[in-house]
């Protein structure tokens, strides 16, 4: 079994999860393409360069996990030490780092935030 298909949470070893990451990318790689991996790479790195934020939002929303989506402003902002308002403004200069990257990602993305989220409906991201 690999490390990250244990229950609960994943290894705490940076090492063990970095390991796992790269095997899946191969995996991926032999699979798809390595052309195909590296884009998505590219995208990764684009994303962060536009906004670190806007790395992480994505990096969520491409897990597909709803409760990770859905999470409101204020639960996300417990994390990362934010009131609700703060999530608020990262979250929209995030969206709008996505729209100059890859508009057809932020508009995909948006749909999902707003089916998942009450608060992205109402919200200006």
């Amino acid at each position: 079994m690999r490390p990250i298909e244990h229950e609960g949470t994943p290894p705490d070893d940076s090492a063990a999860i970095a390991a796992e990451i790269c095997a899946r990318l191969l995996e991926w790689g032999e699979g798809a393409s390595r052309g195909r991996v590296t884009d998505w790479l590219h995208r990764l790195c684009d994303l962060y360069r536009a906004d670190p934020a806007a790395l992480w939002l994505y990096v969520a929303w491409q897990t597909g996990n709803p409760v990770l989506i859905a999470e409101s402003f204020e639960e996300r902002g417990a994390k990362v030490a934010l009131d609700k308002q703060g999530v608020h403004q990262a979250t929209t200069k995030a969206f709008a780092a996505i729209r100059r990257v890859a508009p057809e990602l932020a508009k995909a993305m948006r749909e999902t935030f707003e089916a998942h989220a009450p608060e992205a409906k109402r919200a200006v991201i």
